[in-house]
C-alpha cells in the first residue's frame, strides 16, 4: 500500500484510481494472497490496459511464493520468478548473494521500464472494474528481462 499517497482513513477506491493514473509502472509481488485480492486484480488489469493501448511494458510482475497455478492473464506474462531463490537450503552468506542479485536485477528492469514508461496522461480511463477475461497483448514480452532470469 501507497502510505504517502493514501492516507489511512480516506477512501480508499478513489485515492487508488487517482494513484493509478499517476503511476508510471506497476511493481506487483505475487504471492497467493495478491492473487486473491480483488483490488489488485482490478489494479493489474488498468496496467494491462494502458500497456495494450501505448505499448509500452508498464507491469512487472515478480512471483515470490506460488500456490498452484497462475491465472490468465498472469499466466501468459514473463515473470521475475523468485521462488527458486533460497531461503533454508543454503549457508547465510549464499542466500544473500542470490537474493542480492535477483533484486540489482528486477530493479535495472524497473528503472528501464519507468524510463520507456508513457508520459503522464490524466485522462487515462482508470476505471477499477473487474479485469476482462481477455486483455490481448500483455505487457511483459521474453527477452526484456535479464537471460538469467528468463
Amino acid at each position: 500500500m501507497d502510505v504517502r499517497e493514501i492516507r489511512l482513513g480516506q477512501e480508499f477506491e478513489s485515492q487508488l484510481r487517482k494513484a493509478l493514473v499517476k503511476s508510471k509502472v506497476l511493481l506487483a509481488i505475487v504471492t497467493p494472497r495478491y492473487l486473491a485480492s480483488s483490488f489488485t486484480a482490478r489494479e493489474r488489469s488498468v496496467f494491462e490496459e494502458r500497456s495494450r493501448v501505448t505499448g509500452k511494458r508498464v507491469f512487472l510482475p515478480v512471483l515470490l511464493r506460488r500456490s498452484g497455478s497462475l491465472p490468465d492473464p498472469l499466466s501468459r506474462l514473463q515473470m521475475m520468478d523468485f521462488t527458486k531463490l533460497p531461503l533454508l537450503t543454503t549457508t547465510q552468506r549464499r542466500r544473500t548473494s542470490d537474493w542480492a542479485h535477483a533484486i540489482m536485477n528486477a530493479a535495472r528492469v524497473l528503472k528501464d521500464m519507468i524510463e520507456d514508461a508513457p508520459p503522464y496522461d490524466p485522462g487515462f480511463n482508470t476505471s477499477l472494474r473487474d479485469p476482462a477475461p481477455d486483455v490481448g497483448d500483455l505487457s511483459i514480452m521474453p527477452g526484456h528481462l535479464p537471460k538469467n532470469l528468463q
